[in-house]
């Protein structure tokens, strides 16, 4: 749903790009209850108080979480199966998220995930394979788990401070803040990178556990793809585990007695930095590392550019290669994240480059074909401080603003239909938890699931 201006044209923002606007009559109530919090005084002390409570000498800030798109496994956290075209308030949350906050959100296929301010992991959704990690000892493997429609504490865990988490399609990998990484969920192609038992016939558990590394040291980034995953070391080394048929692994990996081309360990990949790796990524079937220095490497399947190379030359890049970005003489590259078969880098100007697949619009810019290798500028936007990828959707925050584009099928761009969205598009209709549309609500964060996208706002309270 687009909004018209009083000459019939459709609204834009600051960088002219369409938005999904709100009434004027909403906006004027925004304008009055953002300045009965901003400007109301203490007539004792002068102090600014918060909603009418005259005795109150500070703002409170609280966390609240939007979340829209496919919701028929309850991934969205709202306590039930519907799906969402348009934002909606995530009222299940436990107290404490209010005020410490979340520092990471995202989500696999039909689960989502949390982790809190203060290091706790949540989960909700999907629980078919066990990668909510709720650890329900009382089930076989193979039986059925249980789900959950809200955002639930993984128990396990509870002891365990979680500094991220990552999800693949149906398994999670988390770094605790002192350097451990832990995994749960399936184990069809040794995603989780360790034994579940001597005979290997095991593949699932609902219980995080350890995963142990070549290397002691503590490890300092990880990342999922669709059924692999990595890390990197706090020394600099990169490991990959997992499925590796389309060299996602960065090298060849022998099939298995069942046909699979996996490694169940956790393998060193030979990536040819000359600086420390700060953080990694990971699509459907490629992976990536991004240097302190703003190089970026990628390797694993080509079919659509992923690697940064024609894929007419070649549909599969085994070895790390290192990607060029015309803007890397002015700019740094400070953060890539992939979708299944598209990326996005962000520079340290604030704005995004895209390359890979666009045939769902995924690459916010037109392109002359179904995919583009070469990194190009997503020209509609500027000033991004954060952007999140899902299987083939998108979502940035910009000046405090979201804008979505790509795929768009279960409303996962906020539009309110189902059309997708070829360039970022502004979306206004977040909602705070009390469900008041406010201007006082910033945005602090964004996240994707695979196929359902997620807004951190901050609140004056």
């Amino acid at each position: 749903m687009q909004a018209l201006d009083l000459c019939g044209e459709q609204a834009k923002d600051s960088n002219n790009v369409p938005t999904v606007d709100i009434t004027r009559e909403e906006k004027g109530a925004q304008n009055t209850l953002c300045n009965e919090v901003i400007n109301m005084e203490d007539p004792a002390t002068g102090c600014s108080t918060n909603r009418g409570q005259r005795e109150a000498t500070r703002i409170d800030m609280r966390t609240t979480l939007c979340s829209w798109g496919a919701n028929g496994q309850g991934q969205l956290g709202l306590g039930h199966t519907d799906d969402q075209l348009l934002p909606a308030s995530v009222n299940h949350l436990p107290r404490d998220v209010e005020h410490t906050g979340v520092s990471c959100i995202g989500g696999g296929g039909a689960f989502s995930f949390i982790v809190t301010g203060d290091g706790h992991l949540l989960t909700c959704g999907n629980n078919d394979r066990g990668q909510l990690g709720l650890c329900d000892s009382s089930k076989e493997p193979g039986e059925n788990l249980a789900k959950t429609y809200v955002f639930s504490p993984c128990t396990s865990l509870l002891k365990v401070k979680i500094a991220k988490a990552a999800s693949g399609w149906d398994f999670m990998v988390a770094l605790s803040e002192s350097g451990n990484v832990y995994s749960w969920g399936s184990n069809s192609f040794g995603q989780l990178g360790r034994q579940l038992d001597q005979s290997g016939k095991i593949k699932m558990s609902s219980t995080p556990g350890e995963i142990l590394f070549p290397s002691s040291r503590p490890q300092h980034d990880i990342t999922a793809g669709l059924r692999h995953a990595l890390s990197v070391s706090a020394e600099g080394h990169v490991y990959a585990w997992g499925h590796g048929k389309k060299g996602q692994l960065g090298s060849e990996v022998k099939k298995s007695p069942g046909g699979k081309s996996i490694s169940a360990l956790p393998q060193k990949v030979p990536v040819p930095c000359s600086g420390r790796i700060k953080s990694l990524f990971a699509g459907m079937y490629h992976s990536g590392a991004l240097e302190d220095s703003g190089n970026v490497f990628v390797w694993g399947c080509n079919a659509h550019g992923q690697c940064g190379i024609n894929p007419e030359t070649s549909t599969c890049v085994v070895t790390p290669t290192k990607l060029h970005i015309p803007c890397q003489d002015k700019e740094c590259i400070v953060d890539v994240c992939s979708g299944w078969t598209h990326l996005v880098a962000r520079s340290d100007n604030g704005n995004l480059y895209s390359w890979g697949r666009s045939n769902l619009g995924q690459l916010g810019r037109l392109t002359m074909t179904g995919c583009d290798p070469i990194p190009a500028l997503v020209k509609t936007l500027s000033h991004v401080t954060h952007h999140a990828c899902g299987s083939e959707h998108n979502i940035a925050l910009s000046d405090s603003k979201v804008y979505t584009w790509g795929w768009n099928e279960h409303g996962i761009c906020a539009t309110g239909d189902e059309n997708d969205v070829p360039l970022p598009l502004h979306v206004t209709n977040l909602v705070s938890s009390d469900r008041e549309l406010n201007p006082c609500i910033s945005t602090c964060q964004v996240g994707c699931g695979t196929g359902h996208t997620f807004a951190v706002l901050q609140q004056i309270r």
